[in-house]
């Protein structure tokens, strides 16, 4: 049953280029889906 719960991932970020590639790998080999909201980089 554990199989079929999905996870979303929501990233808040600004000024954060040098590190988002990063942060996004580290997500993915659990994260369905990852969202990411830049606020005005």
């Amino acid at each position: 049953m554990a199989a079929d719960k999905k996870i979303s991932v929501v990233i808040v970020c600004k000024n954060e280029e040098h590190i988002i590639a990063k942060t996004l790998q580290s997500v993915q080999s659990f994260a369905a889906e990852m969202i990411v909201y830049d606020t005005g980089s």
